[in-house]
């Protein structure tokens, strides 16, 4: 007979076994299964239903990862936009308030809860989970210093020019910000970053879990200055922060330094030929019924999350003829249809245009619905690369009047030319964007636009947000149906979404001016002063109390014999010595690896929009 609770106990010694059992099971698998599967599990962890509808997953052999993956179903599966404008219309804020100082809610991120108690080991595991553009900035108070810390293991690539601008703002940022903090009394620091157009992490290292199961990173915060994971659960310690470039990281630093918003993210003026600013309606005379019915999009062509994408998506630059055809438009758009799987998403923007025009020819129509292409004048020289002889012909001489200065090669696919073809158009500047109804902010190499989105909010139009596995530290503030309308990855819903927007244009309209509304408050005093606060005070006062000093944690020690003796600690040399005195172009010493490097680090960072 057995005891009072003793039934218990062998139910849950049962359970124990039986999980046990299962976990043992589940590693066999695991270390069995060949290295390419996991690749392409881990693949399916950032780009599964990103990338297509989870019935079409099939190439990921665990579908199990694609719980993990990115859920966008609210985005590009919506397929009752009046119920889902109607939701947005029903939960904005509608009280008789200014609508140019109209604040929006933010979305809870890491970096505002609380974070986890992390020391300086906890910081160098996170070096494993990248590739490169990660460095570990250390307040050194015996110098009264910040030293920027890089992993001999990691390559050393033009990207890095954005994590020492990063360097350069964060030293003097986090001096003018919590100077109690940093003084020769204090204890040292240790905040990791990354940036770049991405994170530059190894797809292996995904999701990044807990150290204590993993060995490597989980524990530290990890600022990324740059575009972040938009399903947290890949990095859940990763906490999105402003690009190092302006409208952003420059921005902020201005508001430190002289209390004013900079120029970029207020009304451009136009004055002796100034062009910098944003681009309002009302400023520029424009009204939402006097804009061009159609999408606008001009940029450049760019790769898109190179190292992240498998397969990789392509930047077409040449397709063939047969023997006696002609290099024709519909030949062109023809095979960017065939090939629009394998397109980057701007080529498949220029495909739906081609497409457009095809038909606008053949109903007489005088406007296409879309008009997606890229800047004519790009500055670069032409490359001597001539295909004729082979039958094959660039797709940007395709539809051109044949001048020999139409060149492509497979690694420069875009170059200056006077005739444009399918995929190019003129050259427009903001304000000329401005004039259009219908607006698209086509992700470029990190997934995002670093400024295109923020442009495009503030002109009259309409955005057309392309939602894609990664964001911005901005987009937390955005909310689809009320800023935008949000387009799925490969843009599969953007006719139809177009359309919905044309036969519906009171909500269209609404849309446009909530845009405009945000951009306006953010571009005030008291909008910016916000963001400031919430998306960069509030996370770096965070890290600061959740660090635990060497002293904590080896009593008598030096953060420098810490650093020497932990796992890895012999990898990690220093790059920049950063005094935090000067603003960001004058605060760092490049070292070591950056020294020899400094072709790459240098200033002008802009992201393609």
């Amino acid at each position: 007979m057995i005891r009072r609770g003793g039934f218990s106990r062998l139910l849950l010694l049962l359970a124990v076994s039986r999980l046990v059992i299962f976990c043992l099971n589940y590693q066999v698998k695991v270390l069995t299964r060949p290295t390419g599967v996991v690749f392409e599990e881990k693949a399916g962890l950032v780009f599964g239903t990103a990338y297509t509808d989870i019935e079409e997953n099939v190439q990921f052999h665990d579908r199990r990862a694609l719980s993990l993956s990115i859920s966008l179903e609210k985005f590009d599966l919506e397929s009752d936009y009046n119920a889902a404008f109607t939701s947005a219309y029903a939960n904005a804020n509608h009280t008789n308030v200014d609508p140019q100082r109209r604040p929006a809610r933010r979305l809870k991120t890491a970096g505002h809860s609380l974070l986890s108690p992390y020391t300086l080991q906890d910081a160098i595991k996170e070096a494993d989970v990248f590739e490169s553009t990660f460095a570990i900035l250390v307040y050194d108070p015996g110098d009264d210093t910040f030293v920027g810390l890089y992993s001999k293991d990691h390559t050393w690539r033009p990207a890095n020019k954005k994590l020492f601008a990063t360097m350069n703002s964060l030293a003097y940022l986090l001096r003018q910000l919590f100077p109690e903090r940093f003084t020769p009394e204090s204890q040292e620091f240790v905040l990791a970053i990354g940036s770049g157009d991405y994170p530059q992490v190894k797809l292996s290292k995904l999701p990044v879990t807990d150290v204590a199961t993993t060995g490597t990173g989980g524990t530290a915060p990890v600022f990324m200055f740059g575009s972040a994971f938009r399903d947290a659960s890949l990095y859940p310690n990763m906490v999105a922060m402003p690009m190092p470039e302006w409208y952003h990281l420059l921005c902020f630093e201005q508001w430190v330094t002289s209390g004013t918003v900079c120029n970029e993210l207020t009304a451009a003026t136009h004055e002796h030929g100034a062009h910098n600013g944003l681009e309002f309606g009302e400023e520029n005379g424009l009204d939402w019924d006097g804009l061009i019915p159609q999408l606008i999009w001009r940029g450049s062509d760019f790769c898109y999350l190179p190292s992240l994408t498998r397969p990789q998506k392509i930047k077409p630059y040449a397709y063939k003829l047969s023997p006696g055809q002609q290099n024709t438009d519909e030949l062109a758009t023809q095979a960017l249809r065939e090939n629009y799987d394998q397109l980057t998403h701007r080529w498949k923007g220029v495909t739906l245009t081609a497409e457009s025009e095809q038909e606008a020819k053949i109903s007489g129509s005088e406007l296409p619905w879309a008009n997606i292409k890229f800047q004519r004048t790009l500055h670069r020289e032409p490359t001597k690369y001539y295909l004729e002889d082979a039958g094959i012909y660039p797709f940007l001489r395709a539809g051109s009047s044949g001048s020999s200065s139409v060149v492509a090669s497979p690694e420069q696919d875009l170059v200056r030319y006077d005739d444009t073809g399918i995929a190019t158009g003129e050259y427009m500047r903001s304000a000329d964007l401005a004039k259009y109804k219908y607006h698209i902010d086509l992700g470029g190499g990190g997934g995002t636009t670093w400024t295109g989105t923020v442009q495009k909010l503030a002109m009259p139009g309409l955005l057309f947000h392309h939602v894609t596995p990664t964001k911005d530290y901005i987009h937390d503030r955005l909310e689809p149906w009320r800023h935008y309308i949000p387009v799925s990855h490969d843009l599969r819903d953007l006719k139809s979404k177009f359309d919905w927007a044309e036969s519906h244009p009171r909500e269209a309209r609404w849309i446009s001016n909530e845009g405009m509304a945000f951009m306006r408050h953010l571009g005030s005093e008291e909008g910016f002063g916000e963001m400031f606060r919430e998306d960069f005070v509030e996370p770096l006062r965070r890290a600061i109390e959740a660090y635990r000093p060497v002293e904590a944690t080896h009593p008598g020690v030096a953060w420098r014999d810490v650093l020497d003796a932990s796992q890895g600690g012999d990898r990690m040399t220093p790059i920049a010595e950063c005094s935090g005195i000067k603003s960001s172009r004058g605060s760092c010493r490049p070292m070591g690896m950056a020294r020899e490097h400094m072709s790459s680090l240098v200033y002008g960072i802009h992201r393609d929009s």
